[in-house]
């Protein structure tokens, strides 16, 4: 099962209610990017299981859970009550509207608190499955990072304070050996464009350039004010 089976349903269905005018063109460019997000989280979760396995820091039994949790990364981004408030904050028209931030806040609360893979949930989460999260939290980072055009190390150290300071010390030395593995293990410079490395998977999603570039001009000059927070 691959983790957009829906993408093209999602995407055409917000075409159709844009051309009808049902809808504001910006909500299907956030749609575009939470989607996208969800892909590239997906290929962070294949760059690195076999490594994970072979290193010991999953089992067989875990790589079926992780892939769940991997596929539903992120989908209660569509619900109303945090897609909208998304959509207007990063990729509405410009407008002082005091309320545009207001719901925004109360959306990434929201968003963080249903999601494990937010540290200030997993902070919290006391169950015996809570590596599987750190897992997904892991490969969130990477995609974060690409989208960024830094490798996980890189984005690693602008976060992991926060991470050390609040999720339990098994859990961050857990976060962080995993880090530290891929880092040494697998190859995370554009030595090359192949398949088999990272800056192959962000030249294929045109990563390093603007990821807004086709967007009207309003909604780019915002995206471009807000891209260094989409990593909540």
């Amino acid at each position: 099962m691959s983790v957009n089976d829906n993408s093209e349903l999602y995407i055409n269905y917000y075409n159709w209610l844009v051309d009808h005018n049902q809808i504001p063109k910006y909500y299907k460019t956030y749609l575009e990017h939470v989607l996208r997000h969800k892909e590239m989280v997906y290929i962070a979760w294949l760059y690195i299981v076999d490594t994970l396995y072979n290193l010991s820091f999953i089992n067989e039994s875990d790589i079926d859970d992780i892939n769940t949790l991997i596929i539903n990364h992120d989908n209660s981004k569509l619900e109303i009550d945090e897609f909208i408030p998304y959509a207007k904050r990063f990729n509405g028209p410009r407008q002082k509207n005091p309320n545009i931030k207001t719901n925004f806040k109360v959306a990434v609360k929201l968003h963080k608190e249903r999601n494990l893979h937010h540290y200030e949930a997993l902070k919290l989460y006391k169950s015996k499955n809570w590596k599987q999260y750190s897992v997904e939290l892991v490969c969130d980072y990477i995609a974060m990072g690409w989208e960024f055009s830094d490798y996980i190390y890189e984005y690693f150290q602008k976060v992991k304070d926060e991470l050390k300071n609040s999720l339990p010390k098994e859990y961050y030395n857990y976060i962080e050996s995993i880090i530290n593995a891929i880092t040494e293990k697998l190859d995370l410079t554009e030595k090359s464009l192949t398949e088999n490395n990272i800056s192959y998977i962000c030249h294929m999603f045109n990563y390093h350039n603007d990821p807004f570039e086709d967007d009207i001009s309003d909604e780019k000059q915002n995206a471009k004010e807000n891209k260094k927070t989409r990593l909540i």
